[in-house]
């Protein structure tokens, strides 16, 4: 029990860090564009306003500058959105593994228990087109969702 509470914390530690790391350095790229997308913005106005730069031409060029810091600014607020999601995931992580120390030596399985370790669980239409009666379901836990049992290597019945 306790290698596979270590399995998933570092699998979901190494995921998470990758994915964090994407976004922050995503995130970093779209600030410093926008930054520069100002300064390049100041200096049309300048070449406008002093006149090497025509009024039609200053036009057209602010307005794709400004479409295109508007459309980074929105990718910037979706990253950090997503960030603070991540986040809150990082907890939701910790006070599932709380339960589950709780009950690292469960003799009896309760509706309360349940109750704490899952959210619902959804039970799909058998298929029947292998001639055999197939039917698929999911267990969504709480503060975790779906875990892929896929992804755990057993080894001499311990997840490793």
């Amino acid at each position: 029990m306790r290698r596979s509470i270590r399995f998933i914390r570092k699998k979901d530690m190494r995921q998470r860090n990758r994915e964090l790391s994407q976004k922050k350095k995503r995130l970093a790229e779209i600030q410093k564009r926008i930054g520069e997308l100002d300064t390049i913005f100041q200096r049309i106005y300048e070449d406008n306003i002093i006149g090497k730069l025509s009024d039609e031409r200053f036009m057209k060029m602010s307005k794709g500058y400004e479409d295109e810091q508007h459309t980074l600014q929105t990718e910037a607020d979706e990253i950090q959105s997503g960030l603070q999601q991540e986040e809150k995931k990082s907890v939701d992580v910790k006070r599932f593994l709380a339960i589950v120390k709780k009950y690292t030596d469960l003799t009896e399985l309760t509706p309360e228990i349940l109750r704490e370790f899952i959210d619902k669980i959804i039970v799909h239409a058998p298929d029947k087109s292998s001639g055999r009666r197939l039917q698929e379901s999911e267990i969504i836990y709480n503060h975790i969702g779906e875990f892929d049992r896929s992804k755990v290597t057993l080894w001499k019945g311990n997840a490793v």
